[in-house]
C-alpha cells in the first residue's frame, strides 16, 4: 500500500513537473523500483507504468535509454512496458529491451520484426533465447546484419523451414556460412536438420557453400545425431502427457481450454497448441500437425471452432501458424469472418469424422 500511495504522488509530480525534475524523477523511480524488496502487485506494475510514461515523452534520448537499460533485465515491470521500449524507433532505446527482456513474448517480437527497422531485428537476433517463430521471421524478413547476427546465435532455435530460409539467403556471405558452419559442427541436431533441408533445389540455390557443409562432418554427426533425436523424442512426448494433464485439469474444470490455449499463444508455443488439440479432440497429433501446416486454413478453422475458442484466439494461433510453416499471412480478415460464420456444431461434425476415422484405423491395426 505504502509503494501504491508514493506511486501516486509521483504521479502528480510527474504531470507538473518542469522536464529537469522529471528527468531526476524517472531515474530515481526507476532505481527505487528495482531496489524494492517485494514483488509488485499488477496494480503497482500498472501505476509505476502510467508514471513513466508521462515522464519518459518529455526527455531526451539518451536518458530514456539510460532508463530502458536499467529496466531490460528485471521481471518486475509490465510486459506492455518492457514492449514500448522495445518498440521505440529510436535504436538506442528500444535496443536494451529487445536484446535482454525476459518479458517479451514472441507476438511482441514478430510485431518489432514486421514494423520496425533493420537495426530493432538485428537486435532481436541476438537474445539469448529465439524461438523457431521468430527465427523463421528473422530468416525471412532480415537483411544481412540481421542474417549475420542469428547465424551467429548459438541459442537460436530453427526448423525445417528457418534453417533452408537461412541457408538460401545467407550463401555467399563469410560470415553467415562460418557461423553455420561452425554450428553444424557442434551441434548434431542442427546438422540433421539442415541434412534435410538441404534439397536439389536449395544445393543449387547455394552452390558450393552446400559442399562445404558437407565436409563438414554431417555424415559422421550421424550417431550423436541419433541420441539428440531420441532426446527430441522424449521431449514430445512430454509434450503430450502435458496436453493430457492439461485436458483433465479443464475437464475437472480448474481451468479452461481457452485460458489454456491463451497462455499457449502468449508463450509462443504452437507445437503444445496442436499437442493440446490433438488430446482435446481425441485424434492423433499427426493429423492435427498435418492440418497445420497446410495452406489453406479451412481445417485450423474447423479445429478451433470446434474448441469453441475466441475468435481473437484464433486470429493469434492463425498468425503464428503462417509464420512457422511459412504461409501468406494477408487474408486474415476474411479467415476471421469465416470462423465467425461456421457454426461450431458443423464444426463438431468434422471432427467427430475425424475421430471415427483414428477409431476405425486403431481397430483395423488391432485385428
Amino acid at each position: 500500500m505504502g509503494e501504491i500511495m508514493l506511486l501516486n504522488k509521483l504521479e502528480k509530480l510527474a504531470s507538473d513537473g518542469d522536464p529537469y525534475s522529471k528527468r531526476a524523477l524517472a531515474l530515481r523511480l526507476s532505481n527505487l523500483y528495482l531496489d524494492g524488496t517485494h514483488e509488485p502487485s499488477s496494480e503497482e506494475k500498472e501505476l509505476f507504468s502510467t508514471v513513466m510514461f508521462q515522464v519518459i515523452d518529455d526527455l531526451t534520448e539518451s536518458v530514456v535509454a539510460q532508463i530502458s537499460q536499467m529496466l531490460s533485465r528485471t521481471r518486475r515491470i509490465s510486459p506492455e512496458m518492457a514492449f514500448r521500449f522495445a518498440s521505440h524507433d529510436a535504436i538506442s532505446i528500444a535496443r536494451p529491451m529487445l536484446e535482454g527482456s525476459p518479458l517479451l513474448s514472441d507476438q511482441h517480437m514478430l510485431t518489432i520484426c514486421s514494423t520496425q527497422s533493420e537495426q530493432h531485428r538485428t537486435a532481436v537476433a541476438r537474445r539469448k533465447e529465439l524461438s523457431e517463430v521468430v527465427s523463421l521471421a528473422l530468416a525471412k524478413e532480415g537483411a544481412e546484419a540481421t542474417l549475420v547476427a542469428l547465424a551467429d546465435n548459438d541459442e537460436a532455435q530453427f526448423g525445417k523451414l528457418g534453417v533452408a530460409m537461412l541457408l538460401e539467403r545467407g550463401a555467399g556471405n563469410d560470415d553467415i556460412e562460418h557461423s553455420i558452419t561452425r554450428r553444424v559442427r557442434n551441434n548434431a541436431y542442427l546438422g540433421e536438420l539442415i541434412r534435410s533441408a538441404l534439397t536439389d533445389s536449395l544445393r543449387q540455390k547455394i552452390g558450393d557453400f552446400a559442399q562445404v557443409l558437407d565436409n563438414a562432418g554431417l555424415d559422421k554427426l550421424t550417431a550423436t545425431a541419433e541420441e539428440q533425436v531420441a532426446q527430441r523424442y522424449r521431449e514430445e512426448r512430454a509434450m503430450r502427457l502435458k496436453a493430457k494433464f492439461l485436458r483433465h485439469k479443464i475437464r475437472s474444470n480448474e481451468t479452461s481450454l481457452e485460458t489454456e490455449m491463451e497462455a499457449l499463444v502468449q508463450q509462443g508455443r504452437l507445437r503444445n497448441i496442436m499437442a493440446l488439440l490433438a488430446s482435446w479432440h481425441s485424434i492423433s497429433l499427426q493429423r492435427v500437425e498435418r492440418a497445420f501446416s497446410r495452406g489453406d486454413a479451412t481445417p485450423v478453422i474447423f479445429l478451433l471452432k470446434a474448441s469453441d475458442l475466441k475468435v481473437e484466439t484464433f486470429e493469434r494461433i492463425e498468425a503464428m501458424r503462417c509464420l512457422f510453416y511459412g504461409h501468406d499471412v494477408f487474408g486474415i480478415d476474411n479467415k476471421k469472418q469465416a470462423y465467425l460464420d461456421l457454426a461450431r456444431a458443423d464444426a463438431l461434425k468434422t471432427v467427430k469424422l475425424l475421430q471415427d476415422r483414428l477409431a476405425n484405423e486403431q481397430s483395423k491395426a488391432v485385428n
